[in-house]
């Protein structure tokens, strides 16, 4: 198996422990010397579905943009900002 920096604890399996460095970004939301896959949630892998969704302008809720949740607008946000800096 090989090692990753999955976490402070050394829990996870495999895990070596934080990295030196910064191996991770989201700018202006997060930077991390772990693996982001621990924070993946059932509920973030739905925000993504939705931010989908959100690109061809399908809202949860009747209306537009200002008519929808300010925790989805912030959401889609960040995931637009996440998006646009894994493309460059």
């Amino acid at each position: 198996m090989r090692n990753h920096h999955c976490d402070d604890d050394k829990t996870w399996s495999g895990s070596i422990g934080p990295a030196s460095i910064e191996i991770h970004e989201i700018p202006g939301v997060l930077k991390s010397r772990t693996c982001l896959l621990p924070m993946v949630t059932d509920f973030s892998v739905e925000l993504n579905q939705l931010y989908k969704h959100y690109k061809n302008q399908i809202l949860p809720l009747s209306g537009g943009l200002l008519d929808q949740p300010n925790a989805y607008a912030q959401a889609m946000s960040i995931l637009e900002t996440a998006w646009q800096t894994q493309q460059k």
